[in-house]
């Protein structure tokens, strides 16, 4: 039986890769939104990458931990209906730079694995721009999107 003092020592370690990694595979997700936005009579299109992680309000020190270890990117918040920690990245430069390299030195598994390679593949593109203008291009993006998460909201869509 473990006593406080040993689960207080545990509390206080640094979290490693591989241990994010798991918790990333069990209650993490790489998800990519489609908005629209109209402007002067026009109807524009736009693809929102978001890399989150939810966990119950009592794990808020895991997600600070975890926000520490990608220094200190991204932003948390608390939901009290239903007593959860959200740990989201949304900034494009964030993802490309810290969560896909650290995703690929710790590699997910199964499902998982398949929609962080497709998050990886539909920022490389959104950051050479290809899909710009370029209906097919873009309308591939959606179609990766809608498969990458097939309950979330573009795959219900």
């Amino acid at each position: 039986m473990s006593s406080f003092l040993e689960i207080m020592n545990f509390n206080e370690k640094k979290i490693s890769g591989n241990y994010v990694a798991g918790l990333v595979q069990a209650d993490g997700s790489f998800s990519v939104a489609l908005s629209r936005k109209k402007r002067n009579d026009k109807t524009y299109f736009f693809l929102s990458p978001s890399f989150t992680i939810v966990q119950n309000i009592k794990y808020k020190d895991v997600i600070l931990q975890i926000q520490k270890l990608f220094g200190n990117i991204g932003h948390w918040y608390i939901n009290k209906s239903d007593n959860t920690i959200r740990y989201q990245i949304t900034k494009q430069k964030d993802l490309l730079e810290v969560v896909i390299p650290f995703f690929i030195k710790y590699q997910l598994k199964s499902g998982k694995l398949y929609s962080f390679l497709c998050f990886k593949y539909i920022l490389e593109v959104m950051a050479s721009k290809a899909h710009v203008n370029n209906k097919p291009v873009l309308l591939n993006l959606i179609v990766i999107a809608s498969n990458m998460n097939p309950l979330g909201k573009i795959g219900n869509s």
